[in-house]
């Protein structure tokens, strides 16, 4: 008996502070004093993410393991990644990880895609002309119009064409 008027009045405290620091705190994940906003955050796409575009892209590239760059045969093949950013994030930066050879520029894109209809945002885009064949890192121009994630009503993907004398090792997007 004299276990039971002990444990009881531990649960009920315990239970208190939750219900309390839910109705004082707001729910999981709330941020009421705004630090989110002052924080970034990055997202990270590696180049072994990327799924070819179509047939030809499939059938002409290769990724090597120990240096992580995704390689191409022909003149122009593209690839392309889902992005999963959280909804209301503002996407601050695109920045992209390559070289370029003498053939192709290299394309780099940020999509937005909208469930009802279909019809593609342009978020962020750059094409490359550099020949150096050096690896080198550039930002993506954003629209700061289509920065804020919008996961109700819109996908988002990642897209890169390159050449056979480019190599792309990467891209980092960060947001807030």
């Amino acid at each position: 008996m004299h276990k039971y008027r002990t444990v009881r009045p531990l649960a009920f405290a315990a239970g208190g502070a939750a219900i309390g620091a839910l109705v004082l705190g707001g729910p999981a994940g709330a941020d009421p004093l705004n630090q989110r906003a002052a924080t970034k955050f990055y997202y990270s796409i590696d180049s072994m993410a990327m799924t070819p575009t179509d047939y030809q892209s499939a059938g002409d590239f290769h990724i090597d393991r120990p240096s992580g760059t995704l390689y191409v045969g022909g003149l122009n093949r593209c690839f392309n990644a889902a992005i999963h950013l959280p909804d209301g994030a503002t996407i601050t930066a695109v920045t992209v990880y390559y070289h370029s050879g003498t053939y192709f520029d290299p394309d780099f894109h940020l999509y937005r895609h909208r469930y009802s209809d279909g019809a593609t945002g342009q978020v962020a885009a750059l094409s490359v002309p550099n020949d150096t064949g050096t690896r080198t890192s550039a930002n993506l121009v954003l629209k700061p119009t289509l920065a804020v994630v919008n996961n109700l009503h819109f996908s988002y993907g990642f897209g890169v064409c390159i050449g056979f004398t480019d190599g792309f090792y990467g891209a980092r997007i960060t947001y807030n």
